[in-house]
């Protein structure tokens, strides 16, 4: 779980504090990021397919939906 949020370059905070510093950087942009990362490579994150601006992140005894 470490690894998926913190995790040095291509955690979600990282990623996060990475887009948030870029003047061009949009929801989207930050999404496509997220899922190209950790779909499928880590078991803990989901995409929501029914929400395009919205991931899952199961760390707690059950998901978690966050809105970029």
């Amino acid at each position: 779980m470490i690894d998926l949020l913190d995790k040095h370059p291509l955690g979600i905070f990282q990623l996060l504090d990475n887009y948030s510093a870029q003047s061009s950087a949009t929801d989207d942009k930050l999404r496509t990021t997220l899922i190209q990362r950790h779909e499928n490579k880590h078991p803990a994150f989901k995409t929501n397919f029914k929400d395009k601006n919205t991931f899952i992140v199961n760390h707690t005894a059950c998901p978690v939906e966050y809105n970029i």
